[in-house]
C-alpha cells in the first residue's frame, strides 16, 4: 500500500467513540477489524490515555491500527506518567 497522505491525531484522551466518529469522518472503514483507509495513513502523536471514559478502547483501536499498517504510534506525555507511576524505583 502505498501512503499518499497522512492524517495526524492526538490528545485523544480516552474518548473512544470521538476518535471513531473522526476516524469515520476522515473516510476511514473499520470492515476488517480495524479502521484504514486505501491511500491514507494515521500519526498519533500521544495521549490516548487519562480524562474520558474509554482508555482501553482508544489503545485498541490504536494497537489494531498499528499492527495492520494504518497507522503509527507515539508515546505522549500520558503515557510515559502511566509507565513511570507503575515502574518501581531502586528503593521501590
Amino acid at each position: 500500500m502505498e501512503i499518499n497522505k497522512i492524517d495526524f491525531i492526538g490528545d485523544i484522551h480516552g474518548y473512544s467513540e470521538k476518535l471513531k466518529m473522526l476516524l469515520y469522518k476522515l473516510g476511514y472503514s473499520d470492515d476488517k477489524g480495524y479502521f484504514h483507509h486505501p491511500d491514507r495513513q494515521v500519526v498519533f502523536v500521544g495521549d490516548y490515555i487519562d480524562r474520558g471514559p474509554d482508555n482501553i478502547g482508544v489503545v485498541d483501536i490504536v494497537k489494531r491500527m498499528v499492527d495492520n499498517g494504518s497507522a503509527k504510534a507515539l508515546m505522549g506525555n500520558h503515557e510515559y506518567n502511566a509507565v513511570l507511576f507503575n515502574t518501581l524505583g531502586k528503593n521501590g
